[in-house]
């Protein structure tokens, strides 16, 4: 198990010993490399513990080696994937692009858990019938705070919608679209 704070934090412990070498030797290669080397590993470290999150799935991972250029196992089907591995991918050299894959990866599953949340939500609602304006034509009627909750789902749902991360696009336009549907219903038979 890696614990990537402490990692971090030895990483920063040895950086501030390099530092306080000699100056004579400040100007070597040796001490260039190992500064370079040091600084690159701490630039590496919060990454580490962002891919560690368990909202990377396999798409990230491929977009990963995409960006990298590298091949390597799934963690899914190598859960010993190591440090070394890791460090191998040259991180430092693509910050910017691993952050954007792991950012990428936390707003999916939040998504994901939001659509899971509505999905349940709305498969408990109980539609029941009412006679419309004592004309004997039934109607179907939702509670009132399941309008409230139709509502802020409506909103929910639009801002996914907009969303730049688009994985659950299809989804959530159908969720939309059935949102849609029923507010207007219920719009047409409150009337």
């Amino acid at each position: 198990e890696l614990n990537c704070e402490g990692l971090e934090d030895n990483a920063k412990m040895l950086v501030q010993k390099v530092r306080k070498l000699p100056k004579a030797t400040k100007g070597s290669d040796a001490y260039q490399g190992l500064e370079k080397a040091m600084k690159n590993f701490l630039s590496v470290c919060p990454l580490i513990l962002s891919l560690r999150h368990p909202s990377m799935r396999d798409r990230h991972w491929r977009e990963l080696m995409d960006v990298t250029g590298q091949s390597f196992e799934l963690p899914d089907q190598n859960p010993k994937l190591y440090l070394g591995d890791i460090m191998d991918l040259e991180l430092h050299r693509f910050i910017n692009d691993v952050e954007e894959i792991t950012d990428k990866a936390l707003k999916e599953a939040k998504q994901e858990s939001t659509l899971a949340t509505i999905q349940e939500t709305w498969s408990k609602v109980e539609f029941t019938a009412t006679d419309f304006k004592d004309t004997g034509v039934q109607i179907l009627r939702i509670p009132d705070d399941d309008i409230e909750t139709l509502e802020a789902d409506q909103l929910t749902v639009q801002g996914m919608v907009a969303s730049r991360y688009d994985f659950f696009r299809p989804q959530n336009q159908k969720w939309q679209r059935t949102l849609a549907n029923i507010s207007d219903n219920y719009q047409l038979v409150r009337g």
